[in-house]
């Protein structure tokens, strides 16, 4: 995994002044209970679970691990893995597959749907992410194919709550240590967003060769 690109990083702020990533806001979900989809990166899932340990910490001052569940799966690409769509996703392994029916068997397991309850699942992809790298994925690409993958979970899983989340590694300037930030966001502002852009002017490297249902809107 590299050093967030320039470009990148000008993109992720251009969509933080938009307000297409916002801030998490705990009181939007349960965040003592859910289960967690994202990449195994062995730097950026610790902060991703920390972050998380420390939203219900908020929501449940003085609680412990065994009053809460923060369930993690992860995988090389995280949500990335989801959607049918991805090139993460390796054609003869199908992980998209597998990746699904842990996350459903996570959910009884961890009895996250009991009493009727609607579990919440927390999709993640992450910047920058060396399997988004390695098939030369743009933060828009990631943000897309999440979006597709959430899709594709509301389809099978209409009580499902999915939240869409990316995780963002800024880059040291030399004189203070690089800071992780957590945002959400959902694929109506993106989609709107991107069609203000384009009618804007401004062009991006084409996403039809990734299949991007929201890149060809």
């Amino acid at each position: 995994m590299g050093t967030l690109p320039i470009g990148h990083r000008e993109l992720i702020e251009n969509l933080r002044r938009a307000k297409v990533l916002q801030d998490m806001d705990e009181q939007k979900f349960n965040p003592t209970r859910l289960a967690i989809v994202a990449c195994s990166d062995g730097q950026r899932l610790p902060e991703i679970t920390t972050f998380h340990l420390r939203l219900a910490e908020n929501q449940m001052p003085g609680a412990g691990l065994d009053s809460c569940c923060i369930h993690t799966l992860a995988l090389n690409g995280g949500g990335l893995l989801l959607a049918e769509e991805s090139p993460v996703v390796n054609p003869n392994l199908r992980e998209d597959r597998v990746f699904h029916q842990h996350l459903c068997d996570a959910i009884r397991i961890k009895g996250l749907d009991a009493n009727g309850e609607r579990p919440t699942v927390v999709l993640y992809t992450h910047m920058p992410c060396g399997a988004a790298e390695l098939h030369d994925l743009d933060p828009l690409e990631q943000m897309e194919l999440i979006a597709l993958a959430k899709d594709r979970l509301k389809t099978a899983h209409p009580a499902w709550r999915i939240l869409l989340c990316v995780h963002v590694h800024y880059p040291t300037n030399g004189r203070e240590e690089a800071k992780p930030r957590t945002y959400h966001f959902s694929r109506k502002h993106l989609q709107a967003w991107l069609a203000d852009s384009y009618s804007s002017g401004l062009i991006f490297r084409t996403r039809s060769r990734h299949g991007l249902a929201a890149a060809r809107a």
